[in-house]
């Protein structure tokens, strides 16, 4: 069974894992998919399990301020630490969404770091 981890925009991307642990689960545990989790399943609900989820704007405050290194686009250290947080969750896979809201250095970036 591998493990998933998903990393998006919100709640159309990654469902309930946008929200806060609280508010995520409906009564019987159960989190709303989002996007990443129906293209997931398109393929076969067989084989993989989610594991844990954040939303793209929390990712930013896991490190001190100003940690990030000079010349590397702001979006390259949130893929590192979604990678991260995979690994602490003991994922097997990070799913990653990310707009690039026309910005094609986002796009590299999060393309380069997340192989």
């Amino acid at each position: 069974m591998k493990k998933v981890f998903l990393c998006g925009e919100g709640t159309h991307d990654i469902g309930g894992w946008a929200s806060s642990a609280s508010w995520r689960a409906d009564d019987h545990g159960r989190v709303e998919p989002g996007v990443a989790e129906a293209l997931m399943a398109a393929h076969g609900r067989e084989g993989w399990e989610i594991v844990g989820g954040e939303p793209w704007k929390n990712l930013r405050g896991r490190f001190a301020a100003g940690s990030a290194r000079r010349g590397r686009h702001r979006d390259t250290q949130n893929v590192l630490i979604g990678a991260l947080r995979a690994e602490e969750l003991g994922a097997d896979l990070l799913v990653l969404m990310r707009d690039s809201d026309g910005d094609p250095e986002r796009a590299k970036a999060v393309r380069r770091h997340s192989r």
